[in-house]
């Protein structure tokens, strides 16, 4: 298996429902109903004229967030900024703006402003399982494992249906080789994720820990089809092919190519010799 920096890859959350980065999850049902219910009482006992102005203003707030998801997307993010910015002038807690911003600055590896953003929106949403998920991922690649997998176990507490929360969680346990705990969330990951080819990885090596060889090959395959050049799918698939299933043939033919890929990690490197002298030994 692996090491840490190859296992390990976790996905952000944005935490509304446009898609933005490798996934994305609406606010909890508990959160939503929560601030349906109070927009209710407001919306109670304000006047007509009160209740067209405050229509207004949301629908002028709904179409900025609209907006927050495809500027994410297209790194477009001085855009970001001004939308998210409008935005938070009129609600300085809003969820989905302090969201994108931490995503923004989170895929620029600036993690402390990152954490800035999420942190802030957990005061007033503290029940936001995709914050505590964001907020792991950030002490995951500051390499603080413990308080990642705190930080993703917090979350699932919250939100057990939600994948990437799943797929983070079970990246962890697979880490760690407790493949127990691991496989029932890489595998619900992957049933609602199979073109993730980080939930891929974990769940094809549950699978082959169960001496499955068959079905992970399949889903070895299924990702590569969807991202051939993948070093990480590939390497993992030619220690399926040659230390379990013994398809030297095959397995020469994936060690090839993870070569003419040109890795530079070190732990890469090591392994895809190991590899070589195993399939040309096989001969």
């Amino acid at each position: 298996m692996m090491g840490l920096e190859k296992v390990i890859k976790v996905l952000a959350i944005l935490s509304f429902a446009t898609a933005l980065a490798s996934c994305a999850s609406k606010p909890s049902a508990p959160a939503e109903d929560a601030e349906q219910k109070a927009r209710e009482e407001v919306q109670a006992n304000l006047s007509p004229e009160e209740k067209a102005e405050l229509n207004k203003r949301q629908q002028e707030v709904g179409g900025s967030h609209s907006q927050l998801g495809k500027l994410l997307k297209e790194k477009r993010h001085q855009e970001l900024q001004r939308e998210a910015s409008k935005i938070l002038s009129k609600n300085p807690y809003d969820l989905k703006a302090l969201s994108a911003l931490g995503l923004m600055h989170m895929n620029q590896n600036q993690l402390g402003a990152a954490r800035i953003f999420f942190e802030k929106a957990l005061k007033k949403h503290p029940n936001e399982a995709g914050l505590y998920n964001n907020i792991g991922v950030i002490q995951l690649k500051e390499g603080n494992l413990q308080d990642a997998y705190l930080s993703f176990k917090k979350a699932y507490g919250m939100e057990r249906q939600n994948p990437v929360v799943q797929a983070n969680l079970g990246s962890i346990y697979v880490k760690y080789m407790d493949y127990v705990e691991a496989e029932p969330l890489v595998e619900d990951a992957y049933s609602t994720m199979t073109d993730n080819v980080i939930v891929a990885n974990n769940y094809a090596i549950v699978l082959r820990t169960q001496g499955q060889y068959e079905e992970a090959q399949k889903v070895y395959e299924k990702a590569l089809s969807l991202n051939s050049r993948n070093i990480s799918t590939n390497l993992n698939y030619a220690i399926l092919l040659v230390d379990y299933m013994k398809k030297y043939d095959k397995a020469r033919q994936i060690v090839n190519k993870i070569e003419f890929l040109n890795p530079t990690e070190k732990y890469v490197l090591r392994k895809v010799q190991e590899l070589q002298r195993k399939v040309t030994s096989a001969k």
